[in-house]
Formats: C-alpha cells, structure tokens, sequence
C-alpha cells in the first residue's frame, strides 16, 4: 500500500511568490521552511513573527580549533533560563512529534 502523503501545496499570487523566493535566496534559507514558520507563527500567535527563521545548511562543517576557542571565549547570549516543562512547551509550539 502506498504511504500516506502528509505534504501539501497552496498556490500564491507570482508577485508574492517572487518576494518570498527573492527574501528566502538573500537570507539563504528554504522557502518551505519560511512559509511554514511564518503561518505557524501566525496561527499560534506566536512571538516567533519578530524573529527570522534559520537558516538552511546544505551540509555542516565542523568548528575549527581557531573558531572552538573564539567561542569559548565569547561571552554567552542574554538568554533566559527554561525549565524542562517550558523548553518542551517551546519545542512542542515549533515541531510536531
């Protein structure tokens, strides 16, 4: 039996489609990934629209040793700490398991 498919197109106006292709392409990241964040974001009401999404990578390159100690040195982000219930609420607003 075949699998069931659980991705799904929509169609956009091409004004709007050459700006999102033309914004993803200047910030190197997918145009599913943004769309995707971007209605999510709006759908939960979310904070999340202030924030770009990340960046896609076709492939990783580890640090190199110069790089592991310029981070090591590097003063941490201001971030507040989550408990383990909040950081699975945040994961959880994000992904679906």
């Amino acid at each position: 039996m075949a699998k069931q498919q659980t991705r799904r197109s929509i169609s956009v106006r091409g004004e709007l489609y050459d700006r999102i292709h033309e914004y993803c392409e200047s910030n190197n990241i997918s145009m599913s990934s943004f769309v995707e964040n971007r209605i999510s974001s709006f759908l939960n009401g979310s904070l999340m629209d202030e924030q770009p999404p990340l960046p896609y990578v076709d492939e990783y390159e580890p640090p190199t040793a110069e790089t592991q100690s310029a981070m090591a040195s590097a003063p941490q982000a201001n971030r507040p700490l989550l408990s383990h219930a909040e950081l699975a609420g945040e994961i959880q607003q994000h992904f679906t398991f």
